[in-house]
């Protein structure tokens, strides 16, 4: 098997196609970082404890501060990636002109 990987090339549409998910991934983890946090650990405790029928007192899922941080950080850079890949993008000179 040969596996070279994804051959992409980079247009101005491509900016275009990521730059609405990136957008809308960086708004869920800057106004919701608690709540992807909560889903996060609530996953990782189905993985160790599958056998939720007999058992179901998830871990306290309060989202300590610095991880807060980080996913507020990590939301605004995505959100600012998002505008200006679709200020690039070609869709937007199509929407605009």
């Amino acid at each position: 098997m040969n596996m070279d990987g994804i051959e992409m090339e980079w247009t101005t549409s491509t900016f275009g196609y990521l730059s609405t998910p990136v957008f809308v991934v960086g708004i869920a983890c800057y106004f919701f970082p608690d709540f992807l946090y909560k889903i996060f650990v609530l996953i990782r405790y189905r993985e160790i404890k599958p056998n939720h029928e007999f058992e179901d007192n998830p871990p306290n899922s309060d989202i300590p501060k610095h991880i807060e941080i980080i996913l507020k950080v990590l939301g605004t850079i995505m959100v600012i990636l998002g505008i200006i890949w679709f200020w690039f993008s070609e869709e937007f000179y199509d929407f605009l002109f």
